[in-house]
């Protein structure tokens, strides 16, 4: 009798060992399957926030395309627009007027040429601070309004036979022997108001 319930308590130990047994394959065998399956919805969210972050990141990041302009383009465009005027100037003995050729850029030869019979040393004394250039393109007029600082007002209507010749005579040959400019009348003003001349044309 004894001898039974001894090998009903191995069969019980026995049991007993195997469930747990099975217990822990299955413990094993569920970790493995949740390994196996896909991302939880939370998961796949932080994923989908790290790659939108990696978007941003990489397209603030894209470098504008830089277009150089070729410099052999550039010289050869500066030096298609030079073009080269005649303009007039008193010579040393102040009896008439001598050429002499002036380069500058097209949309700014006028006021070259003026600029350069200006700055003759012969009206050093008249005080001259600048000038303005108005063009009657359709009556072919150029007014050239001179202005002179407040000490020297009224030497523009006293002027030497020389500085006349210079300036007046210098001027209104200049503009008007230049074809593509079309002017044909030269007045001078200063302020706004004629300025006398006798001048013999």
């Amino acid at each position: 009798m004894n001898h039974i319930y001894q090998q009903l308590g191995y069969l019980v130990a026995g049991l007993i060992l195997l469930g747990a047994s099975s217990c822990s394959s299955s413990d094993a065998a569920n970790s493995a399957e949740n390994q196996g399956q896909p991302p939880t919805i939370a998961s796949q969210f932080v994923n989908l926030q790290q790659t939108r972050h990696q978007i941003e990141t990489a397209s603030s990041q894209v470098v504008q395309p830089f277009n150089p302009v070729p410099a052999v383009l550039a010289s050869s465009a500066a030096s298609d627009s030079a073009v080269t005027v005649t303009v007039y100037k008193v010579d040393n003995n102040c009896r008439s007027l001598h050429p002499e050729a002036v380069t500058g850029p097209d949309n700014q030869l006028m006021s070259s040429a003026v600029n350069e019979v200006l700055k003759q040393q012969v009206f050093s004394s008249l005080g001259l601070v600048g000038y303005r250039l108005r063009i009657d393109r359709r009556l072919g007029i150029a007014t050239v309004d001179l202005r002179t600082s407040g000490n020297y007002r009224q030497k523009l209507q006293n002027l030497s036979s020389c500085q006349m010749l210079g300036l007046f005579g210098g001027l209104r040959r200049t503009l008007t022997s230049y074809a593509p400019w079309k002017i044909k009348t030269v007045r001078f003003t200063e302020l706004g108001e004629d300025i006398l001349i006798t001048l013999r044309e």
